[in-house]
């Protein structure tokens, strides 16, 4: 297995839209999204044809890759989401060294509720600007990070051949941009930056996986190791993005665990493809991605382990 981290540094702003309106904008990329911007810049690259064998992989079950959602980073710092057992009070992200504590169980509750969170705040980066319309201004929101900030996401792949041809069509993708409002510039990114990822390992109490990818369990087990962990859903929906007939369409909306939801117990959870394509749409099959990235958690500090 190899494990990577990519960072994503943006020519200028983004629309990452939540909704099918411009009004709204996420102010990280989704692994869902993520995903199938890649699915998209694959078909583009190397045809339809390698796409549908890709997806066969993950059909199967014996994925070729999993991706965490980009989360932003500023400078070399890089910002996790808060995991679901600490209550975060507004505050929806943490510096890596301490999310490593929370994973770990060296983070208590009253530690973090008194750290500074600092002047560190991508919702600040997200901006309303008015465009004038055929008839009506209108209003959409962009993300425009500053100059030394951006994204980064971990990857974990089975082969060399696959992070290969993935770190292609990621190229591609950079150049063809991510999200909406491409047409007036948004959503392009200089070539992504690899780097080895790392972490410390969580002791021996780990009893969690701390999700960092949004989650779609693939059996009524991981379902009940979500429902007995710590969640948050989120209603995805949005429009098909395809070169065949039919661009356009609604698929169907669905809800995802979000990242830094937990799930209980320590073992691996993988999650799944969800297929979300519309009955009117009969060109292919229309995904969004539930796969898990997740990291093992203590969630529950043992008495034994606080005193």
């Amino acid at each position: 297995m190899i494990h990577a981290l990519c960072r994503l540094k943006p020519k200028g702003a983004l629309h990452l839209g939540e909704t099918e309106g411009l009004a709204q904008t996420a102010s990280h990329i989704p692994s869902d999204t993520l995903f199938s911007a890649i699915c998209c810049s694959w078909r583009l690259l190397f045809g339809k044809a390698a796409l549908q064998k890709l997806l066969r992989g993950f059909e199967a079950g014996d994925a070729p890759f999993v991706l965490s959602s980009a989360f932003p980073y500023a400078g070399r710092e890089l910002y996790f989401p808060v995991p679901g057992h600490f209550p975060a009070k507004g505050r929806r992200w943490m510096a890596k060294a301490r999310f490593e504590e929370a994973l770990d169980g060296r983070l208590t509750q009253a530690e973090f509720e008194g750290a500074s969170s600092g002047s560190f705040d991508p919702d600040g980066w997200v901006l309303d600007a008015s465009r004038l319309g055929r008839a009506l201004p209108f209003s959409i929101a962009r993300v425009n990070p500053p100059s030394e900030a951006g994204y980064f996401f971990l990857a974990r792949f089975t082969e060399e051949k696959t992070r290969k041809d993935f770190d292609a069509a990621l190229r591609l993708l950079a150049d063809e941009g991510i999200g909406g409002d491409r047409s007036s510039g948004c959503g392009f990114f200089h070539p992504p930056s690899w780097e080895e990822a790392s972490f410390s390992s969580p002791g021996t109490y780990a009893d969690a996986r701390c999700l960092l990818s949004m989650f779609y369990p693939k059996d009524d087990a991981e379902a009940g190791r979500l429902a007995g962990g710590y969640y948050q859903l989120k209603e995805r929906r949005g429009r098909i993005h395809s070169p065949d007939k039919g661009r356009g369409l609604l698929w169907r909306p669905l809800r995802l665990a979000e990242e830094g939801s937990l799930a209980e117990g320590s073992s691996e959870i993988a999650g799944r493809l969800v297929d979300v394509t519309p009955q009117e749409f009969k060109a292919h099959k229309v995904y969004r991605c539930g796969l898990a990235y997740s990291l093992a958690c203590v969630s529950r500090i043992p008495v034994e382990a606080a005193a």
